[in-house]
């Protein structure tokens, strides 16, 4: 390639946006009607280190313009830029992206940023040659000198957005460059892109904490024990317990709601020690309830209630954002162990799962809650008993409050779940 004939090199035709198909049609139909009105901005390769080779043209500015007119044989002119290497010729080649494009928000903050890369590099390449450490005026650009954006609110000033947008998208470029990209062509906002990628580390710091967590358990012997079993067989071969916590299947689930309580809880509660307690969630509809009270009186009707997923809008009724929880209290058991008054109101104010990354199941329990009764129904030592424990929650907070947790499920899904959180398998 002679000096007369510009090549594109891929890296620096990367650097800038790249055209939509209309605008490149629209382009392609002004070269052929006009012809090419316009230099393209090239550079002289020939004494740049990383060439090592002479009279190489490359396209700074007109890669679009270049294919069209080599493609059609349209004549073009050229005009040369003298920069001193590589990294000042990609700071130009931004700079005049900058100037003359309409760009998204991330475009602009990746192109400053492209900057304060090779700023650095030219700074490290001349005090590698004992030259001054390099100042605000290092590059000329047009009719004016260029500074470099070495800090972050040099960036955003630059890009025209702000500081924080800077530090959410060097998060972004760093962790997801899919949805970076997808943020440059504006498919995507810089702030929906970082909740995104927030929402996933998230996630990922939450299973490698569930990961540490089951694995302290493995190795302790107050590990909750946990069997894919039915309660059918499963009741009746535990020792009697000091409390029953528990989130049996509920009236949406069961073909008879009365048949089935009529069958389960008589058989949970015969469990209890005369010390015991227990504590049934159920579902908050009227004939679920009476069902239940029909079966066995509790001492009390508590309430779970929460307000962070309400769900749409019913026309007649009122919105169901509560779970009743029967509470019974055997004849001896001792006073609860409850020394803050508002842990002891009967109505019960936590958040649902369903909007926190830990969810693992649709009804599952927070797990403030279920240590909440746990500590204030047990001991240290005391035995916890949860024969519908699906994914562990209620296992699992007894023994992280020094109980010993045991429960069944029927379901293999949610035991190995509940195994993989680090129960034992029963």
């Amino acid at each position: 390639m002679t000096a007369d004939h510009p090549t594109i090199d891929p890296v620096f035709q990367a650097l800038c946006p790249p055209l939509l198909p209309e605008e490149v049609a629209l382009l392609e139909t002004d070269l052929l009607e006009y012809g090419c009105r316009d230099a393209l901005a090239v550079w002289d390769a020939a004494y740049d280190s990383e060439e090592q080779v002479g009279g190489r043209l490359l396209v700074l500015d007109g890669h679009n313009r270049l294919r069209i007119c080599q493609e059609h044989g349209i004549p073009y002119e050229t005009v040369e830029i003298e920069l001193d290497d590589r990294p000042a010729a990609r700071i130009w080649i931004r700079n005049n992206q900058l100037g003359r494009r309409n760009l998204t928000p991330a475009w602009r903050i990746e192109l400053q940023l492209g900057n304060k890369a090779d700023w650095a590099e030219i700074g490290q390449e001349r005090q590698a040659h004992g030259q001054t450490a390099p100042g605000k005026t290092l590059l000329s650009f047009g009719d004016k000198s260029v500074e470099p954006h070495n800090t972050r609110a040099e960036i955003a000033r630059a890009a025209g957005v702000s500081t924080g947008l800077v530090a959410e998208a060097e998060v972004i470029r760093r962790d997801a460059p899919e949805l970076w990209e997808r943020a440059k062509a504006g498919e995507e906002t810089i702030g929906g892109a970082y909740r995104k990628v927030r929402q996933k580390s998230k996630r990922r710091d939450l299973e490698q904490k569930r990961q540490d967590i089951a694995a302290q358990l493995r190795q302790s012997p107050e590990a909750p024990l946990v069997e894919l079993a039915d309660f059918r067989d499963w009741l009746p071969r535990q020792p009697s317990c000091d409390l029953v916590l528990t989130d049996p299947p509920y009236s949406t689930d069961v073909d008879d709601i009365g048949a089935f309580a009529a069958e389960w809880l008589p058989m949970a509660l015969g469990r209890l020690l005369p010390t015991g307690r227990a504590y049934i969630f159920i579902g908050a509809y009227p004939a679920e309830l009476l069902a239940y009270l029909s079966v066995a009186l509790p001492e009390q009707v508590l309430v779970w209630t929460y307000r962070n997923t309400l769900g749409p809008k019913p026309a007649l009724n009122y919105v169901r954002n509560l779970q009743f929880i029967l509470y019974y209290r055997m004849p001896q058991a001792p006073p609860l162990d409850c020394p803050l008054l508002m842990e002891q109101i009967a109505v019960q104010d936590f958040n649902h799962p369903a909007r926190s990354a830990d969810r693992l199941h649709q009804w599952q329990k927070p797990d403030q809650l279920a240590e909440q009764f746990v500590r204030h129904a047990t001991k240290p030592g005391d035995l916890v008993l949860d024969p519908f424990c699906c994914t562990g929650t209620f296992p699992l907070a007894a023994a992280r409050l020094g109980r010993v947790g045991r429960g069944c499920d029927n379901d293999s899904a949610s035991t190995e779940i509940a195994w993989s959180r680090g129960c034992r398998r029963g």
